[in-house]
């Protein structure tokens, strides 16, 4: 695979994450290193893994990102310890390529033992690597978690036990969640809690800068938009405004209806914080009356515009529990991906469409929005449905059994959601109620 080239601003924020690392493997007694991203850091985090990942044998330390699901702390270290040996197998080319001796193979141990856990095994890799690789970071991203509180009591677990000093855990975390944080401030000298400060909005401002075209329309209204999300970034709404408005007409004088949905739905969506729901309604309204618009002028994409903003205008009306006319949204929210044949939006909009009739205790509409949910489930290949909101409408079916008029479907129920998810149905974490 060949790596992406980078641009400067990249570049050193890249350097700013190494030397972060840095900081961290030179604290003696630190075992883990909470690492802190805002939500638009996180890509420049799979950048770094990314990088490191495929540049294996060239950089003084081997990162070694897992993924196993917690489904429970117990069985964890287990998972984690097979997926290394997975991982590690498909390491190898990549290490002889570097010209790295790579045949180690997991010490052996007796069959009445207990198997060995993730953190001898990265120990055993060290030490057959030495002094190759100074570290190996194993980089925790679990694909779903039982819940965080389990998440937290593994985490614990493990920087208390068993530990060998060239293996450093590291558990990146978005800050908006801070399922570590109590943990961390529990045990300061065994975590090291570090917030990456990336400011990705001033990188972005300077790649569009670098990228040039700012003379054409094209490169205006990139720059403008980048501009538009930057000023959202550092609460300057004001300036934020004039970029949009600035972007739209550009965009709406060449007839770029998709480009004016995109900024009224941007800056709708950095509203949604700063000045609450109201404030974004107006701007997503804005983008739903341009979708018509798009609509009428025969524009293929106008079914998709309408689609895309009036999700925005639901999630805008669940932020404001206005649940009757959330649900109506959502409702034609699946209307219009039936009619574009998008099955995973149809069964989505029916999912939220039944979620909001529940929030407002219309039980027999909820229940009608539901089963339309799983109605579009079936048209989906199981790739599909294992990868869509489809147990999270199964499981809100499931609460709707406990009303009265619901109680003789429960079996009905639960027999479908295995026909069309298998025995483990149901999500092992609480679904985001917002589309």
């Amino acid at each position: 695979m060949e790596l992406p080239k980078l641009r400067k601003p990249v570049l050193e924020r890249l350097e700013r994450l190494r030397t972060q690392w840095r900081t961290f493997i030179a604290l003696p007694e630190s075992r883990l290193l909470h690492w802190v991203f805002a939500s638009d850091e996180l890509s420049m985090l799979e950048t770094l893994l990314t990088v490191e990942e495929h540049g294996s044998g060239t950089g003084p330390d081997l990162f070694l990102r897992l993924t196993s699901p917690l489904r429970s702390p117990e069985h964890y270290d287990h998972a984690l310890a097979q997926e290394l040996l997975t991982r590690h197998a498909a390491l190898r080319e990549r290490l002889a390529a570097a010209g790295v001796e790579s045949s180690w193979q997991p010490p052996r141990v007796a069959p009445e033992a207990a198997p060995l856990s993730v953190m001898a095994l990265a120990a055993s890799i060290h030490q057959h690597y030495s002094p190759r690789f100074r570290h190996v970071a194993l980089v925790l991203m679990p694909e779903s978690m039982a819940s965080e509180k389990a998440w937290a009591q593994w985490v614990e677990r493990a920087v208390r036990g068993p530990f060998a000093a060239p293996v450093r855990w590291v558990c990146p975390e978005p800050g908006e969640r801070s399922a570590l944080e109590q943990v961390a401030r529990g045990t300061p000298r065994l975590i090291h809690t570090c917030v990456a400060g990336l400011d990705m909005a001033t990188a972005l401002e300077e790649i569009s800068e670098a990228a040039g075209d700012l003379d054409t329309p094209e490169g205006r209204f990139r720059h403008l938009f980048v501009q538009m999300s930057r000023a959202l970034g550092a609460g300057d709404l004001r300036r934020a405004e004039q970029c949009r408005t600035e972007a739209v007409e550009m965009a709406g004088a060449r007839g770029w209806r998709h480009l004016q949905v995109v900024a009224w739905v941007a800056l709708g969506s950095g509203l949604l914080s700063a000045e609450g729901p109201k404030a974004a309604l107006a701007e997503y309204r804005q983008a739903e009356a341009v979708a018509l618009l798009a609509q009428e002028e025969g524009d293929p994409s106008g079914a998709r515009l309408l689609l895309q903003s009036r999700l925005a205008v639901g999630s805008a009306l669940v932020a404001s529990a206005d649940w009757k006319n959330a649900a109506s949204v959502y409702e034609q929210v699946a209307a219009l991906a039936a009619q574009i044949g998008d099955p995973l939006m149809e069964l989505e909009g029916w999912r939220m469409a039944a979620w909001c009739h529940e929030q407002a205790q219309s039980w027999e509409e909820s229940w009608h929005c539901g089963t339309r949910a799983l109605e579009a489930a079936q048209l989906m290949d199981a790739p599909a449905r294992q990868n869509s909101t489809l147990g999270y409408a199964g499981a809100d079916l499931l609460r709707l059994t406990e009303q009265v008029h619901f109680k003789d479907k429960r079996t009905e129920l639960e027999q479908q959601m295995e026909h069309l998810l298998g025995p483990e149905w149901q999500p092992t974490s609480p679904g985001v109620p917002q589309a």
